[in-house]
């Protein structure tokens, strides 16, 4: 090979047009300059234009792109493709909607001119468009840049080709396996790590990894769904990784078990092994696969893993020896979590629960909690929660109440948390702070206003002081600066927020009642409320109704009241102005709308009263979705006595007086319209559908094949049937 640039980028290309664009500019943009750049893109039977998006940039860049057109094969064998044109001394494999920053060329180049003692390169990786933040395995750039030994300090993964440099000479013989649709570049990248067994870090450079919001979903984003992300994973990556490190060094280096238990984590964290995809032999085949994996890896490794919750390690460590060893027991379990904190009557009520992973051979532990150093003993709630991990039961969440009276004198009062052990009692120094916690533990400056008192979490006490005067205003200046120096995800947004907040609560002279049913469509419950409300003479609060401005629902409603495009800043903010967020739907996306970024608006979440207008009766036991602990409804509504006493009885933990037996929703709106026709509406099954994305379900491969397509199928196209209504129509 005649080296003619410095560096080859190999970019596959599928269905890539909304995005192609924005990743060839950040390497037009590059300060090394493009002109010592191959940018080699290989359109992998692209169907919507973007085949012909590589050539114009052929034609506008003769000296300097390589266009491949090849059928359809996967992103491995479009890598490959783009090998065999590789005219450089460095190579980069850049995905088609991915970017660098401007500086990622020369930093990287300037580096491996140094460090021949590496031939992989790696650059820290941050989230944009769909999701921001920093990715969960950039701690290896903490130190600064520098080539790390990876016999000495392996916990250090680097899974992903798209966001490391390789030398040329490394992939001599080297090529991506077309076995694989998923961890084909980790398998490559660790063959090449295995060499020299040093990795090269930059960290003053960045690439960015787009997490798609619009488009078509990239292949890890669609990876539970398929297939090809359970068995070929195993088997060619996990299996195929461990045989050539044996072959190699005569046993499995740290740092792959370390990369291997990592990636792992996202197997075994998942709830269930899907039904639509596998039957019960080919479920514990899979299992039986992990189990073997995980023989590989040393048990220190896998306690080690911190990027998930404490009781999948047990989990995990559970799978490989049917049980947690006592060793390991403390790494397995997570620390207690505040779940609720109420001041009422001079009573404080906090709320605390603790995860007991399966496999633990010794008795759990229990918690108790001290008030100004005496003792307070709890009532123990029993087990709330049994998380499921690859459908087997991976632990118990236990729940305890403590009830605690105000010092008389309006002194402060702190409370300390405690775990009774066999071997004694211990402290707890850190705990988490659910969702409906007043305050985020993440924070120093966190606090909540609870009447007279402010709230606050600190090296491991839950503090209630008195409230001063003027503190609120500085306590909030305090969080704000806190906020915006960490800049974290959404950190510096709720800045924005909490302010806007701050100046507009006090010039509301009602409540605020926000009513939605699902953020994507209205015509359920929600709306039939709306309309009520709306048409009443007077009005005891400001309505307003989120939906999505792509709804018809949206100019419909806009006729009848004040109506809010659901997920902009403005329903944000009505969000957290409101005093009842009321819905037909209990999603994640309606109980809050700052998702796993709602940390910094804890104590304004904790006065907005949830009331959930159930658009049916429930049938079977919906706890595991609907509790306390999941949702925190204020306003529960049941339509039958029958369903009512469920509600009260299974494992839901609401009072009595959260649970409104008010009858069926909307039976005022009930209106007969007889036609002669049949209606077949056959109810959805979980099994076929995947999560909801921005207020649908779609639907996972294989739904053609299974028995509930093929029933309903064949009902409606039987003949008999076709034959039976023009009958009826005849007759009638």
């Amino acid at each position: 090979m005649k080296e003619v640039y410095a560096f080859s980028v190999i970019t596959a290309v599928y269905n890539a047009k909304e995005f192609l664009n924005e990743t060839v500019e950040s390497l037009l943009k590059q300060d090394f300059g493009f002109s010592r750049v191959q940018l080699i893109l290989c359109d992998d039977g692209s169907k919507d234009g973007s085949g012909a998006m590589c050539d114009a940039y052929a034609s506008r860049y003769p000296d300097n792109v390589v266009v491949i057109h090849k059928e359809n094969g996967g992103v491995s064998s479009a890598r490959n493709a783009g090998l065999s044109h590789v005219r450089s001394r460095y190579v980069s494999f850049l995905d088609a909607d991915d970017c660098l920053s401007e500086n990622a060329l020369s930093k990287v180049f300037a580096f491996f001119e140094a460090h021949p003692e590496t031939d992989v390169v790696s650059l820290p990786m941050t989230f944009f468009d769909g999701q921001t933040g920093p990715h969960p395995l950039n701690s290896k750039y903490e130190k600064g840049s520098r080539v790390i030994d990876l016999k000495k300090e392996p916990n250090a993964p680097q899974l992903a080709v798209t966001s490391a440099f390789v030398r040329t000479d490394a992939l001599r013989g080297k090529s991506f396996d077309t076995r694989l649709s998923y961890a084909e570049d980790a398998k490559l990248l660790q063959s090449v790590l295995l060499e020299k067994q040093t990795l090269g870090v930059v960290r003053d450079a960045k690439h960015f990894y787009r997490r798609r919001s619009t488009g078509e979903a990239s292949a890890i984003q669609k990876s539970e769904s398929t297939p090809a992300w359970y068995f070929p994973y195993l088997e060619h990556f996990c299996f195929d990784t461990i045989r050539a490190a044996a072959e190699k060094t005569g046993g499995v280096p740290k740092f792959i078990q370390y990369t291997l238990a990592y990636d792992l984590q996202w197997r075994i964290s998942r709830a269930h092994i899907p039904s639509a995809l596998f039957d019960m032999q080919e479920k514990a085949a899979y299992k039986r696969l992990i189990r073997e994996v995980y023989a590989h890896i040393d048990d220190d490794v896998i306690a080690a893993q911190s990027h998930l919750p404490r009781y999948m390690n047990g989990f995990a460590l559970y799978l490989k020896h049917g049980s947690v060893p006592d060793a390991y027991r403390d790494a397995c379990i997570d620390a207690p979590r505040c779940e609720f904190f109420t001041v009422r009557d001079g009573v404080v009520t906090l709320e605390c629960s603790i995860l007991h992973p399966t496999g633990l051979e010794a008795l759990p532990e229990t918690i108790s909690a001290e008030a100004n150093g005496t003792v307070v003993s709890g009532k123990a709630n029993g087990c709330i929660e049994t998380p499921t991990l690859l459908d087997e039961p991976a632990a118990k969440r236990f729940a305890y109440t403590f009830r605690i009276s105000l010092p008389d004198d309006g002194t402060a009062l702190n409370i300390r948390l405690f775990l009774e052990t066999e071997a004694g009692r211990k402290p707890v120094d850190t705990f988490a702070c659910g969702q409906f916690f007043p305050v985020s533990e993440k924070y120093e400056h966190a606090y909540a206003m609870l009447g007279k008192r402010v709230l606050t979490v600190r090296n491991g006490v839950i503090a209630l002081s008195k409230r001063k005067r003027g503190g609120r205003f500085l306590r909030e200046v305090r969080f704000l600066k806190e906020l915006w120096k960490r800049n974290g995800s959404g950190e510096r947004n709720a800045v924005l927020g909490r302010l806007v907040y701050a100046i507009a609560k006090p010039l509301l002279h009602k409540p605020v009642w926000l009513i939605s049913d699902r953020m994507e469509k209205a015509g359920d419950n929600g709306e039939a409320l709306f309309r009520y409300l709306c048409a009443q003479k007077k009005k005891s609060a400001k309505l307003f109704f989120a939906v999505s401005d792509r709804s018809a629902d949206y100019a419909a409603l806009k006729k009848v009241g004040h109506v809010v495009k659901s997920r902009s800043f403005r329903h944000k903010l009505l969000f957290l102005l409101s005093d009842l967020n009321i819905s037909s739907h209990a999603d994640s996306d309606v109980v809050t709308q700052f998702s796993r970024y709602d940390e910094p608006y804890r104590d304004i979440e904790s006065r907005i009263r949830f009331v959930f207008l159930q658009h049916g009766v429930i049938k079977d036991d919906l706890s595991g979705w609907l509790n306390r602990y999941n949702c925190n409804i204020s306003g529960f509504v049941a339509s039958a006595r029958a369903e009512a006493d469920s509600i009260r009885t299974c494992d839901y933990f609401y009072p009595d007086s959260v649970i409104w037996l008010t009858g069926l929703p909307r039976f005022d709106r009930l209106y007969h319209d007889e036609k002669r026709c049949v209606t077949i509406m056959p109810t959805w099954r979980q099994m076929w559908v995947g999560g909801v994305s921005n207020g649908k379900r779609e639907l996972k491969p294989g739904f053609e094949n299974g028995t509930f397509f093929r029933f309903y199928n064949a009902l409606l196209n039987d003949p008999r049937l076709k034959e039976a209504a023009i009958a009826a129509i005849k007759k009638y």
